[in-house]
């Protein structure tokens, strides 16, 4: 399943442009942005999600730490890119950034009841 950039992202570009900002956006070289997927997803009880990014922004640079969608979470994803390019990288609203893939578990696990669960649009880190 692809996952698409949602309008707003938070980024992080030294000291001078830090905040949730509206699409599109360059990320500088060296630096990270967090997004919100436009879809809603909610993986099965008896699986999880396996999400990276698409081959054609890692072509461009862009890297997506592993990041997995743990077996019952249902919401919308927050997912953080950073820059290893010497350019600036555009995103825009919509844009094609991430591929979920759903991987079988084996045998019964408790599904994910955390503070993300149900979430809708950018979510930065809450406090435990």
């Amino acid at each position: 399943m692809d996952l698409h950039a949602d309008k707003r992202a938070y980024m992080e570009n030294g000291w001078w442009r830090k905040g949730i900002v509206n699409l599109p956006i360059g990320i500088r070289p060296g630096h990270r942005a967090l997004f919100s997927t436009q879809e809603v997803v909610t993986i099965p009880k008896d699986a999880f999600g396996l999400i990276h990014i698409r081959s054609t922004w890692a072509r461009k640079g862009l890297f997506c730490p592993a990041t997995i969608a743990d077996p019952g979470f249902n919401g919308t994803l927050t997912l953080e890119v950073l820059n290893g390019s010497t350019q600036y990288i555009e995103v825009k609203k919509g844009d094609s950034l991430w591929s979920l893939n759903l991987v079988p578990t084996w045998g019964e696990i408790e599904p994910y009841n955390g503070k993300y669960q149900n979430q809708m649009g950018l979510t930065l880190a809450k406090e435990d």
